[in-house]
């Protein structure tokens, strides 16, 4: 997707594992709408091209906020950790959330990422 689409101007972003979707039943009707959709596998793609994607992306365009999607088995998450990372490299404070899919198809958490959040991780505030 290239930084610049016009659809991404003033977005929110809901980047997901793409396991979430076929494990998580109400996926479209829950978490899509009002969003624009980013899939990707933080266990099998390049982490760091995700990052410098996501980052440009951020740089180009006044993104709201960003949801993270992501599995509970310790791979997905990486996918938080992606959108921290790309905000920091972007030099943007960018509201992220995070929510957790069990493997049953149930929210398991969801929040802030940060310090007692579910994945634990710092937010960058800029």
């Amino acid at each position: 997707m290239p930084p610049t689409a016009p659809f991404l101007k003033n977005a929110r972003l809901l980047l997901t594992a793409d396991c979430v979707p076929p494990s998580f039943p109400d996926f479209n009707a829950r978490l899509l709408p009002g969003h624009i959709l980013l899939l990707g596998c933080p266990k099998f793609d390049d982490a760091q091209s995700y990052i410098d994607k996501l980052a440009d992306i951020l740089r180009e365009n006044a993104i709201k906020d960003i949801t993270v999607v992501q599995m509970e088995v310790p791979c997905c998450a990486g996918m938080a950790a992606i959108a921290l990372r790309a905000a920091q490299a972007a030099g943007v404070a960018v509201p992220v959330e995070t929510i957790v899919i069990t493997r049953d198809g149930k929210v398991q958490a969801d929040g802030p990422a940060g310090p007692g959040g579910p994945g634990g991780l710092t937010r960058f505030a800029g």
